[in-house]
């Protein structure tokens, strides 16, 4: 039913991409699902992921815990959502094509699972990751981290619903183009590695949609949404 209903989703890939690229994944329990729609929790962040074309209801009763992070590509689940109490985040999505990279002199390493590289994302990155999410970034996905002189400069990697993010420059590097260059080749590794590049940006995040309105992507006309 799984395998039916990723069929059924790729029909619209560009709304769908988040769902159909996690539901491929292992690291997954189904919540409910249907021949219209499908709930499930990513493990071990306890995401819960909502979409479908119909059978919506029965979808969003299936979650044991609405006080959970909700993903969903869909106006319906978004109303059940908020019917039921919870606040949206609004996302434009984008999907990724092969990016140009014009480095400089920013040298690009991947990051390995030290105790040093979990204090920088900690210290750095404000989504207040815990010690065991940075390492399961660090080893589990990947991040890489963006050098100028031997020194890092920034870090990038994949979130926990394998979209391209945790996009970080430091202070004393910033204004200087490093952050493009950081996603750009966060893109293309990847791409080079089997993964497909999407990505969400708060709709009211004006200078990076900006941003990306520069790279080689392709934006979901209407808006994801986040709970």
């Amino acid at each position: 039913m799984i395998n039916a209903l990723i069929e059924k989703f790729s029909e619209n890939y560009l709304k769908y991409v988040c769902i159909i690229e996690n539901l491929k994944s292992q690291d997954k329990e189904i919540l409910y699902i249907s021949n219209f729609s499908v709930a499930f929790r990513l493990i071990p962040s306890n995401i819960v992921m909502l979409a479908g074309v119909s059978d919506y209801e029965n979808a969003v009763n299936a979650v044991p815990n609405l006080s959970s992070t909700i993903f969903t590509p869909d106006e319906e689940f978004k109303s059940l959502l908020i019917d039921r109490g919870l606040g949206a985040i609004e996302c434009k999505q984008y999907l990724y094509g092969d990016q140009q990279v014009e480095s400089g002199e920013v040298e690009i390493k991947k990051l390995s699972a030290t105790n040093e590289n979990v204090k920088l994302v900690k210290e750095n990155y404000s989504l207040n990751y815990t010690d065991e999410q940075i390492v399961n970034v660090l080893s589990g996905r990947f991040l890489l981290g963006g050098f100028i002189g031997g020194e890092i400069c920034g870090f990038v990697g994949m979130h926990d619903e394998l979209s391209v993010g945790l996009l970080q420059v430091l202070p004393k590097f910033k204004r200087r183009g490093i952050g493009s260059i950081l996603l750009k080749t966060c893109v293309n590794y990847c791409i080079d590695n089997n993964f497909v590049p999407f990505c969400h940006v708060r709709s009211e995040n004006f200078a990076s949609i900006e941003l990306h309105k520069k790279l080689n992507c392709k934006v979901y006309e209407n808006n994801v949404f986040w709970f």
